[in-house]
């Protein structure tokens, strides 16, 4: 499979690019692939964006070392796995706010996740805060009447309980 990559840095980040992008393998036939975006009420919110990223890039290599040494009956379902992945950004994000006593406003970050299984064709994605997503040739917009639902918004509250809605 190829996959073609493109960032660029946007109009409006005169200093740098403040978003960031995340391809990697999940197993044999698995990509997670993401995508994060600064967010302009946020302050300092390219760190956001760069913090989501590495914890997703962490949670994947952990992902990775948990499946060798932990035999499971029967590949979990790609939900499952996204839920697995998302849970350990979640806890990332609280630990790193605690540890640096970052408040709401700096930990503001649009997450895009697609999990997607490319020997069985079929894909999960999530997606948090202000995004648009192209699926098949239509475009899907997350905007919850310009009043996006960002991650930081919830790290207050029990992962589980959160997840579910």
């Amino acid at each position: 499979m190829i996959i073609y990559q493109f960032l660029q840095r946007g109009e409006y980040h005169v200093d740098f690019c403040e978003d960031f992008k995340v391809v990697l393998p999940l197993g044999e036939h698995k990509l997670v692939c993401a995508a994060l975006d600064e967010c302009s009420m946020g302050q300092d919110s390219h760190f956001a964006a760069t913090l989501g990223a590495k914890l997703l890039r962490k949670a994947v290599q952990e992902y990775h070392y948990q499946a060798l040494y932990q035999l499971r009956a029967a590949p979990l379902p790609l939900p499952a796995e996204l839920r697995l992945l998302v849970a350990s950004v979640f806890q990332g994000f609280r630990d790193m706010s605690n540890q640096l006593l970052l408040t709401t406003t700096e930990l503001l970050t649009t997450l895009v996740v697609l999990l997607l299984d490319t020997a069985r064709r079929e894909a999960v994605l999530l997606a948090l805060g202000l995004a648009a997503v192209a699926v098949n040739g239509e475009l899907i917009r997350f905007e919850r009447l310009n009043r996006p639902d960002y991650l930081a918004y919830h790290l207050g509250e029990d992962f589980d309980t959160w997840y579910a809605r």
